[in-house]
């Protein structure tokens, strides 16, 4: 199914470009603001009011039927796709976004979609090393592979270069999983990271493939070229 951009009745162009000069000038560290000067603090509430989805919305999104209230501003300042789409159908109030799969071709559900939307709205990657622990047990980068798939769809730049060091760093604690995180690297155009995680993955390839968590099936995935400069 494809994307159908709904019609509202009024054109936003405009509003859209002065929101998003508004709300790329908020500060929203609240640590580094001199709560003393109302100018700051009305601008942290401003974001706080901006990030509660009853407030200001003015586009929604739809998946897998679930209704996200979102705003055009934030969309458009964090994401190419929907900077592209709001700039070429400014009246466009609603869409329909078709059901996504990640890399390992599992449906990704609407509460996988919300975390998403959550990560644009704070500017960071839900504070991964928080949420995920690769101890004891390892855990595969597939536990978030909603938002790799997400904001690579959406092309959320800003996103998907905080979530490079995750899949890095995932690779480097848990070298069991390490072909899979460089499997997410190539499918993604994670280049920042390619070359360090091909080094990691043929630095212990053979200890790798015998371990108990060893998956074949992204290593068969790898692009011939990657797979035999490893073995070289």
């Amino acid at each position: 199914m494809s994307i159908q951009p709904i019609k509202g009745t009024e054109n936003a162009s405009a509003a859209t470009k002065r929101k998003v000069a508004d709300v790329d000038s908020l500060d929203t560290d609240e640590d580094d603001v001199d709560r003393n000067n109302p100018n700051k603090q009305c601008k942290i509430e401003l974001a706080h009011i901006y990030m509660e989805p009853k407030f200001c919305n003015d586009f929604a999104v739809t998946y897998n039927g679930t209704c996200f209230h979102l705003h055009r501003c934030i969309l458009a300042r964090e994401s190419v796709y929907f900077n592209n789409l709001l700039e070429s159908t400014p009246d466009c109030m609603e869409i329909e976004i078709p059901i996504q799969h990640d890399y390992e071709k599992l449906a990704l559900v609407a509460a996988e979609f919300q975390d998403f939307f959550e990560c644009l709205y704070q500017h960071k990657a839900l504070q991964m090393k928080d949420v995920f622990t690769f101890e004891p047990e390892p855990e595969p980068i597939h536990f978030f592979s909603a938002l790799l798939h997400f904001s690579h769809y959406f092309q959320a730049e800003r996103l998907e270069t905080q979530l490079q060091p995750i899949v890095l760093e995932a690779a480097k604690t848990c070298p069991t999983h390490s072909v899979e995180s460089l499997y997410c690297a190539v499918i993604y155009h994670y280049q920042v990271i390619k070359d360090e995680l091909i080094q990691i993955v043929a630095e212990k390839l053979p200890l790798i493939q015998k371990t108990k968590y060893y998956e074949a099936k992204y290593w068969d995935l790898l692009p011939p070229t990657i797979r035999e400069q490893m073995l070289r």
